[in-house]
């Protein structure tokens, strides 16, 4: 799987899309826009206006787009400036931390905030308090951002903050403005520059997503779009992405040329997916396959009983025995870095066993081919931006490209340079979903089904034992799999073995308050179901149990015990839709202290309801002699109820994770030897 930037033969689709070179060379930023005057009579007012019951307000949020064309080259310079005012101590903690999104192909820049109190007295942000950072927001998807907490907010008050934004890649042929904030707003306003260019006539066209747009053209040629009294856009635990759910203006362009005889944005979807399928397809370049690849390709899939299993030793062949590179890679030779830097055949990155994504999924195409299939590109969506829909135009969002082979008249989906993931599996944000795979006469549609549960797996394994005074001290071990493990081997791999430790320290600790984590060993390697991410430590938790008189109050799920509940609202505005399907394995033994038993003997944890979405078993058992206790836990989501559940299904949703929960949470009082209910 690799960036369209670094596949030339893909680059094609966008500018068929676009109708124009969508590659940006550098720019300034856009210069700095004034402060407007605060009105006081606005401070002294202090309430909302859009919903009675909102901590904060978006009083305004302007965004002008000013598209730049130069030499051949297009470029996008988006400015922001939002002002927010604040009515309660909540709102002013929430508002005046600042998180603005970094996404594909966008640079940021030219930040500036300040607040304004109720007196009129303002405090600037200071460029120093800027940081990037990656944070993982309520619907468990990662992101990115620009983040800064705007000094001397106070409650009444304003706050107010400036950015800019360049784009590249995107710019050309379309890309997202989400119009709704965390709070709600009572403007927003997007004012359009198009560039003037000779020989073509460009308008910009706002396709908005859960409002009404109206574009209006000014007298001085830009174009502005203005919409008002919005809703808040509520942050929600597994909700679909935020261009699904929320108020969107998607901007593009409508580019004639004269004597064209029909612009393709003109068309309806099916069509213009049609057309820019075909035109593709005439660009695609097969990759020719020699001998040596030819036999290559036979002795890997030697011994597979069926074309499927064929093609999935393929992928992981080139997964796991061509090396990922690029000229920057760390770690490369002056003679590896002149070799990744110039173009290669299929059979030069087979000889080499290294190549640069493109090189890699080229391999795989030629492989596919010497073996008589037919082949083509996948263009999908991330699922954590936009879910692609063959009856919506947002084509922008079709910038990843995997590689597609006909296998008995259905086409299937291969990433070959994917490296933290078992073959079959792609990353979840692509599976799912439709991907367009361009062929001779125009285009066809593929599905890659959700990788199953049992191939994201965490197993984890605790030999501990409990003192009198609450302490649970023992070794843990920890193995995660397909989905679990993608993130977390990311995350490792690029960690000295110190920065490992310590990382894996500082999570446990997160964990259970006060633990000290020693012994730590961490592996990012590959195993029977691939790549893999394995740790094992020696942990220390005091006042694990809890101490009540003669009792000890003991919750045995160690891993899954005293997590906070996954959905905690009671009402859900959106969707639900899980990212992947994921399975749990748990053992833990428990040294009981000397002289203590479990109370009566009842050791059977809350039953679950008769039906519930996901499965999961717990069970509890002593030693014949009373002083262990073992606890085997197992939990699976997804392969049988599905990954996405519509909003007035929630409750019976989150009855069954709660459910989970008081399992899991399950207490056992412990008693010492000698008193009365311990006998």
């Amino acid at each position: 799987m690799s960036d369209l930037s670094r596949r030339p033969q893909i680059d094609i689709v966008l500018a068929v899309v676009a109708l124009l070179l969508l590659q940006t060379p550098p720019h300034a930023w856009a210069g700095e826009q004034p402060w407007l005057p605060v009105s006081p009579t606005s401070l002294a007012a202090g309430k909302p206006v859009v919903d009675a019951r909102a901590d904060a307000e978006v009083l305004f949020h302007r965004v002008r787009v000013v598209e730049q064309y130069a030499q051949g080259y297009f470029g996008s310079n988006i400015a922001h400036y939002v002002r927010t005012q604040v009515f309660t101590d909540r709102g002013r903690d929430q508002e005046s931390r600042v998180e603005i999104p970094i996404r594909k192909g966008t640079e940021i820049g030219g930040i500036r905030a300040r607040s304004v109190r109720k007196d009129g007295g303002v405090t600037e942000l200071q460029s120093s308090q800027v940081i990037e950072k990656e944070i993982v927001k309520a619907s468990g998807r990662a992101l990115r951002v620009m983040t800064f907490v705007i000094p001397g907010a106070e409650t009444g008050g304003v706050l107010e903050y400036q950015w800019a934004e360049q784009r590249g890649g995107r710019s050309g042929s379309g890309y997202r403005i989400p119009v709704q904030a965390k709070v709600p707003s009572r403007e927003f306003e997007i004012t359009i520059v198009p560039p003037s260019i000779r020989g073509l006539s460009i308008k910009p066209q706002i396709d908005a997503f859960n409002m009404e747009p109206f574009l209006l053209r000014n007298a001085d040629g830009t174009y502005t779009l203005r919409a008002s009294s919005l809703p808040a856009l509520d942050e929600e635990v597994y909700a679909p992405p935020d261009a699904s759910v929320g108020i969107e203006a998607y901007l593009s362009y409508q580019v004639r040329v004269e004597g064209e005889p029909e612009d393709l944005e003109q068309r309806s979807p099916r069509r213009f997916y049609t057309a820019m399928g075909a035109a593709l397809y005439k660009d695609l370049k097969h990759p020719k396959a020699n001998g040596a690849v030819r036999k290559a390709a036979a002795e890997i899939i030697k011994g597979k009983q069926s074309q499927d299993e064929a093609l999935l030793a393929l992928e992981r062949y080139c997964r796991t025995q061509v090396r990922l590179g690029t000229p920057s890679s760390p770690g490369l030779t002056a003679k590896e870095i002149a070799w990744l830097s110039a173009p290669h055949s299929p059979s030069d990155v087979l000889e080499r066993g290294m190549g640069s994504g493109g090189d890699i999924d080229m391999l795989f195409l030629a492989f596919a081919e010497a073996l008589g299939y037919e082949t083509s590109i996948g263009l999908r969506c991330d699922l954590r931006e936009l879910e692609f829909d063959p009856d919506d135009r947002r084509i922008t969002f079709l910038d990843d490209a995997c590689v597609a082979v006909k296998l008995l008249g259905t086409w299937r989906l291969y990433a070959p340079s994917e490296r933290d993931l078992p073959a079959g599996v792609h990353p979840w944000w692509f599976e799912g979903q439709t991907a367009l795979i361009p062929v001779k006469n125009g285009a066809a549609f593929a599905d890659h089904a959700p990788a199953r549960a049992e191939q994201s797996v965490v197993l984890r394994r605790g030999r501990l034992r409990l003192t009198a005074d609450g302490t649970l001290e023992g070794d843990v071990a920890t193995t995660y799999t397909g989905h679990l493990a993608h993130p977390v081997r990311k995350r490792y791999k690029n960690l000295t073995t110190t920065e490992q430790t310590i990382e894996a320290g500082r999570e446990q600790t997160s964990l259970h308050h006060g633990a000290a984590v020693s012994d730590v060993v961490v592996e990012v390697g590959q195993g029977g179901s691939g790549p893999t991410l394995a740790s094992a430590y020696h942990i220390r938790v005091p006042g694990y149990a809890k101490v009540t008189g003669d009792r000890l109050l003991l919750r045995p799920s160690y891993f899954a015990a005293g997590r906070d509940p996954l959905f905690r609202s009671q009402d859900r505005r959106y969707p639900v839709w899980f990212p992947y399907r994921w399975s749990e394995f748990d053992s833990v033994t428990i040294a009981l202290p000397e002289g203590m038993f479990v109370e009566g003997g009842n050791i059977a944890p809350p039953a679950l309801p008769s039906r519930t979405y996901g499965q999961q078993s717990v069970t509890l058992t002593q030693s014949a002699d009373r002083r262990v206790v073992e606890l085997t836990r197992s939990f699976t989501f997804g392969n049988e109820e599905g990954l996405r559940f519509a909003a007035d299904g929630y409750a019976d949703l989150k009855r069954s994770f709660d459910a989970f929960q008081r399992q899991d949470d399950f207490t056992i009082s412990l008693l010492r030897e000698g008193t009365e209910a311990a006998r």
